[in-house]
């Protein structure tokens, strides 16, 4: 009478393990729940041989799985009262934990947005013209990062601490390592340390681009500059002069490179604005099942992926828990809408960064700072600050833009994955209506993941491009690619 409803779970299900000798698996947590779906728990009994023989030995046996998790969770990323709910709540619906690390990844959000534009207005203001004719911001403004930074880490933490639980379970109960690196199994620290300083890079990719921006408006009005000259001198034997564009100005183009920089915040907080906001609870047990202001489904966990796609901790394991929920249904011949429904949300998420930051931030940006570096090197062969802080700049949006490339493989391979699934996947106990809802679902996939594929080869020649332009800088001393 005592035992919570988790516990009497837990101790019913390793009943059913010694008497029957089955896996038990819950409808709930075998991916119904992990986007919105209200199903009810139900039991599917599948040979103990054939779990063992797809997906190796349970990481729990007959353990508690709070104690196995606590084990291999280390104490600075493990939150005992996430774990003691997620056990309340049967081990299902993981959305139902990840509710209250909403509200303060929303706010880190809109501080990002908040400092990027600040930034931009700092330099703006207090950069000043050196003998060089080219302007040179202050040497304070870089050690303000560092308040920002320290605040963004400490809501990736608090974010990770709700997202690792219901992962680790997912993990371990098929018998896998929670931390990989490379598909090789790695101490926690040696996984999160480089993936934490990617998500610091990224955000320092954003500010270098505001200053950067900032200095170089500046550097134009500066006496005897010449890098407006130079710009029409350059676009003028451009290709795109060839098939007809006029010369822009240089201003309002660097004005509109830096606007685009905002799509990456605006456009995932618009996507998760739900349209019963004012009714949605953050607390833990909740969901917040919604729909969005266009009609998608989505619940916490699915705006918690959103809205932190910028924190490679969280994108690591949503892409790695989607791939091992997607390989499960189609081994054991369980696919249901709720998987499609995952893969079909991390479409639209991954499709709108490709757009908002790939191209519109790291591509435009990237380019024009190499352009305008170009013009500084060609001016004068001095190494000033001002080179120094453009060439940083340069060097941080070619690392993202490769980073992000490399990351897309494990999304690319997810979805090649989808692609393959037959109808002898599907769960035979799906009625006919949802088995042409499943179709739609793969059908938008294919749409998102074609579009995705043609934006990452215009991302590639993109990059390859500015990297001929960097060696340009230094072999070629009057010409420009």
């Amino acid at each position: 009478a005592t035992l919570t409803q988790g516990q009497r779970l837990w101790f019913q299900t390793i009943l059913v393990r010694r008497e029957m000798d089955v896996v038990v698996v819950r409808e709930g947590e075998s991916d119904g729940d992990f986007n919105g779906d209200n199903t009810t728990a139900m039991v599917h009994a599948t040979s103990r041989a054939s779990q063992s023989s797809q997906w190796g030995p349970s990481g729990f046996d007959d353990k508690d799985p709070l104690l196995v998790m606590s084990e291999r969770i280390p104490w600075w990323l493990y939150a005992s009262e996430v774990a003691e709910k997620f056990r309340d709540c049967g081990y299902t619906h993981p959305a139902k934990v990840m509710g209250p690390v909403i509200p303060p990844v929303l706010v880190q959000v809109f501080v990002s947005m908040i400092l990027q534009l600040a930034f931009f207005v700092l330099s703006y203001r207090f950069s000043f013209c050196n003998t060089e004719s080219e302007a040179t911001d202050p040497w304070w403004l870089w050690c303000l990062f560092a308040p920002g930074l320290a605040f963004r880490n400490f809501v990736e933490v608090r974010a990770l601490r709700h997202f690792i639980v219901p992962f680790a379970h997912r993990v371990i109960s098929r018998g896998a390592a929670v931390f990989t690196l490379f598909n090789f199994e790695v101490p926690a620290f040696v996984w999160f340390a480089p993936l934490l300083a990617c998500s610091n890079l990224a955000l320092l990719d954003n500010r270098t681009d505001s200053i950067t921006t900032a200095r170089n408006l500046i550097s134009m009005s500066c006496a005897n500059s010449r890098v407006e000259s130079l710009w029409i001198m350059t676009w003028e034997q451009s290709f795109w002069h060839r098939v007809g564009l006029p010369v822009p100005n240089l201003s309002a183009f660097l004005c509109m490179t830096f606007a685009f920089t905002f799509l990456q915040f605006l456009w995932p907080v618009m996507m998760t604005a739900r349209k019963g906001c004012f009714d949605v609870s953050f607390e833990l047990g909740q969901s917040g099942a919604d729909e969005n202001l266009f009609g998608d489904k989505l619940n916490h966990e699915d705006v918690l992926r959103e809205l932190s796609n910028d924190m490679a901790t969280i994108q690591a394991f949503s892409l790695r828990l989607l791939k091992l929920r997607v390989q499960r249904a189609k081994e054991e011949k369980c696919l249901r809408t709720g998987h499609l429904a995952g893969v079909l949300s991390l479409c639209r998420q991954v499709t709108a960064r490709i757009m908002f930051e790939w191209i519109a931030e790291n591509s435009l940006q990237m380019n024009l700072q190499i352009t305008l570096l170009a013009f500084q090197c060609a001016l004068s062969d001095k190494i000033t600050m001002a080179k120094v802080s453009g060439a940083i700049s340069v060097a941080l949006s070619i690392f993202m833009s490769l980073f992000h490339l490399f990351s897309s493989y494990h999304f690319f391979a997810l979805t090649a994955l989808v692609s393959e699934l037959q109808e002898d996947s599907i769960d035979p106990h799906l009625s006919e209506r949802e088995r042409a809802e499943l179709g739609k679902l793969q059908g938008s996939i294919r749409r998102y993941v074609l579009f995705a594929h043609a934006c990452r080869i215009g991302f590639v020649i993109a990059l390859l491009y500015a990297l001929c332009k960097v060696v340009a800088i230094f072999r070629c001393s009057d010409s420009l690619w």
